[in-house]
């Protein structure tokens, strides 16, 4: 029996890569139940000059339904800069030790001056419970 790796991980895109101009984007809420990680990659093309990109996690509940989003401790990248930018950055957040709620999102904020980039989470190492298998057959 072969294991398929999709199986094992989530892929959730969080912002499309895009130009922006200065200002707050807030990702879509991202169900995490039944996964144990979740490895945020941020992908930083370049910042303007005089710019800074801010990139943290937040995390709620009810994905804001009752309980609105708050900030996760320590949940931030580095500050990207034009003298860091071009470059791609990884964080990853144990959800299931971290008393992390069920729901997180991305938030990236461009000061002072426009920039580049996309975020994509992973999530993976799911629970028994929510594990799906898929069996191939070798011909």
């Amino acid at each position: 029996m072969k294991m398929n790796p999709s199986d094992h991980v989530k892929l959730v895109q969080s912002h499309a890569s895009d130009s922006r101009a200065t200002g707050t984007v807030n990702g879509s809420g991202i169900d995490t139940k039944g996964f144990k990680y979740a490895l945020v990659l941020l992908n930083a093309g370049t910042v303007a000059t005089g710019g800074t990109l801010d990139v943290h996690v937040e995390e709620s509940s009810d994905d804001a339904a009752a309980d609105a989003y708050a900030d996760i401790s320590s949940a931030s990248f580095t500050q990207v800069t034009p003298s860091n930018d071009n470059a791609s950055y990884a964080m990853e957040i144990r959800l299931s030790q971290s008393n992390i709620e069920r729901y997180i999102r991305v938030v990236g904020v461009l000061a002072t001056a426009g920039g580049d980039y996309s975020i994509d989470v992973l999530l993976f190492n799911p629970d028994q419970s929510s594990l799906q298998t898929t069996v191939y057959t070798e011909v």
